[in-house]
């Protein structure tokens, strides 16, 4: 119980901050890219970069590295912008419906887990905690396999959710709900990839 308060207590802290620096935010000037980049136009670059920074407030999104996804499990991720902070923010995932993918923003940690998740390969316990956002909200081909790019048969896409962040920690997660909701819960659960899950209220705009 002491852990699982200390885990929430940590979440609500860091929500607080996170909506208080909720505010409209512009694409930072063209920076350096990586070569694979060089075969996307500018128009696709310019709109993928401003996609990708709607998913954290400008605190982190101004100064994050913009990265696009592998075009396949395994393949290179794509740096479209390089940044200035130990953020990194991506577009929606390709491999999506539209209106399933929504953008996202990342750290160090989180980076670590989505190149393994693309790689397919098991991600190594997480020693120290790690955070991501969608404030754009989200949607995914499966809330228990970190590894599916479609639903299962007979499933359908999830989508919709609301705008939230994710918490890897080396915390005890069995006290959280398995069940998508208002209140925190785990995705994943069950695998190396199990995270929090922690709907975030955003300002009206």
């Amino acid at each position: 119980m002491h852990n699982y308060r200390k885990i929430l207590g940590v979440v609500i802290a860091l929500v607080v901050t996170l909506t208080a620096a909720c505010q409209p935010i512009q694409p930072m000037p063209e920076q350096t890219q990586s070569a694979a980049a060089a075969t996307q136009d500018d128009a696709t670059i310019a709109a993928k970069i401003a996609m990708a920074m709607r998913a954290a407030g400008p605190a982190i999104s101004k100064d994050a590295t913009i990265m696009d996804w592998p075009a396949e499990p395994g393949g290179e991720f794509v740096v479209l912008r390089e940044g200035a902070n130990r953020w990194t923010c991506f577009p929606p995932e390709t491999y999506m419906p539209e209106g399933v993918a929504h953008p996202m923003c990342m750290d160090e940690v989180w980076l670590a887990f989505m190149k393994a998740r693309y790689a397919h390969e098991e991600l190594p316990p997480v020693t120290t905690p790690g955070i991501a956002y969608m404030l754009d909200g989200g949607g995914t081909a499966s809330i228990s396999d970190p590894f599916a790019r479609e639903p299962a048969a007979g499933q359908a896409w999830i989508k919709n959710a609301p705008p939230h962040m994710m918490v890897l920690t080396p915390g005890d997660l069995s006290g959280y709900s398995h069940t998508p909701g208002p209140e925190p819960w785990v995705m994943y659960a069950d695998t190396s990839f199990a995270h929090l899950m922690l709907a975030i209220p955003m300002p009206e705009k």
